[in-house]
């Protein structure tokens, strides 16, 4: 939701870029860190602007999903950020997700309980991450309209096979997808019109990061923006999802990062693909919680919206993605 996060991207551009002259020198010499094991190797050596790490640590939750946990700093600022592995093995899917598990209809809920709505309506849910960037976009010529209207996804939006929003907006990317065969999928706009009537779930992705293989380059008015992030890529066979979450705006404990470092450590965690979605005070991670039959849903992170709407840092948005049970 960009209008909340202006006037404080803006403040933190400010402040780190006395930190960002001395990007170049930052991780000049790739450090051995190799005790982390080779996901950290491969991070810090495709992202030059991590200057050390600080602690990792790793999770199983439940369905078996991989996280790690990395406490590190980029350009000497502390970070903290989750990696989350999806493996789409027959076991796991991946759903969109809306405010009461209901047809979208302008409306926004924290992403706990689109999560608790889901598991409600007979999904098993065990990981939720936010979703597309969202505002008010006129139709049909799909101009930012700020609020009116209610919430609209920037880009395209399918929900249980059925197309709520097919447009993408002039900042709309590439849209990640699922069919139904087991793989998912980030394509451009003209490949995914080919098969935009036989999607299962889709939303918009924002900022390309990796793309082939290939980092991406930022444009530099998004380039010199350090922020919270949320990001997802894909592996080349649409077997592997992974998640980013990075917590920021927190200083001490997290500033957030450029696009470029993203970009990076999504190269380094082995993206064949990779997006930016929604970032800044809708950074969000929501994992399952069970304690005998009883299931609950926790935010993980540390969120860090501020507006008057937000639920002790917790910003209400219209849209995410579910991790559930096949």
């Amino acid at each position: 939701m960009r209008h909340f996060d202006m006037i404080l991207s803006s403040i933190f551009a400010a402040v780190f870029a006395l930190a960002g002259c001395s990007d170049d020198n930052a991780a000049s010499d790739v450090k051995d860190y190799s005790k982390f094991g080779p996901l950290v190797q491969n991070i810090v050596s495709n992202t030059p602007g991590i200057t050390d790490i600080d602690e990792v640590t790793d999770h199983t939750l439940p369905g078996g999903i991989k996280m790690t946990e990395i406490a590190f700093k980029a350009r000497f600022w502390n970070q903290h950020m989750y990696i989350v592995e999806v493996n789409l093995d027959g076991k796991l899917t991946i759903v969109s997700s809306t405010p009461d598990d209901l047809p979208p209809t302008g409306g926004h809920q924290t992403l706990d309980l689109h999560a608790a709505a889901a598991e409600n309506h007979g999904k098993t849910v065990y990981l939720a991450v936010n979703g597309d960037v969202c505002g008010g976009y006129s139709v049909p010529d799909n101009e930012y309209q700020g609020w009116k209207g209610g919430l609209v996804s920037a880009g395209p939006f399918v929900k249980d096979g059925v197309i709520y929003r097919s447009t993408f907006a002039p900042s709309t990317t590439s849209a990640f997808f699922l069919l139904g065969d087991g793989r998912a999928y980030l394509e451009k706009e003209a490949e995914y019109r080919k098969v935009e009537r036989n999607v299962k779930d889709a939303i918009g992705g924002w900022h390309l990061l990796v793309w082939d293989n290939e980092i991406q380059e930022i444009q530099k008015i998004d380039r010199a923006k350090y922020e919270p992030r949320t990001c997802l890529g894909i592996s080349e066979d649409g077997k592997t999802v992974y998640f980013f979450i990075l917590d920021g705006r927190q200083p001490p404990y997290s500033y957030g990062l450029y696009l470029e470092d993203m970009a990076g450590i999504a190269k380094g965690t082995g993206c064949y693909r990779a997006v930016n979605l929604d970032g800044g005070g809708s950074t969000t991670l929501v994992v399952r919680e069970e304690s005998g039959e009883n299931v609950a849903f926790q935010i993980l992170n540390k969120t860090c919206a501020t507006e008057e709407s937000a639920v002790d840092g917790v910003r209400p948005i219209p849209n995410g993605l579910l991790v559930i049970q096949e």
